[in-house]
């Protein structure tokens, strides 16, 4: 789904590995799309631009021996995403996030 040029997506995969890989675990931090923009398909890059609002539920990263390790109370703001569509999928470019002004 993602392409190998999604920054964004290679340190999640990277920062999902470190913290399996260290015994700790995630709790929470539900991600909700509460509105979906799509925008025309850009001409320099072949990139369909979307912009995505969100909000993100409380979220606790905790150790192998239970101890909090963080916390947070929420999140919420947008999310540009670009996708190119490649042999009938959707390939994620990139994922920047943006002021929701």
């Amino acid at each position: 789904m993602s392409g190998p040029t999604c920054k964004f997506c290679s340190r999640i995969r990277a920062r999902a590995s470190e913290v399996r890989d260290q015994g700790q675990s995630f709790s929470g931090g539900l991600i909700h799309a509460t509105e979906v923009r799509q925008y025309p398909k850009s001409e320099t890059d072949d990139a369909y631009p979307v912009d995505i609002v969100y909000t993100q539920d409380a979220e606790t990263q905790t150790s192998s021996s239970g101890a909090i390790i963080y916390s947070s109370l929420g999140d919420a703001g947008i999310l540009g995403v670009d996708l190119r569509a490649v042999a009938g999928q959707w390939k994620i470019l990139a994922v920047t996030a943006q002021d929701s002004k």
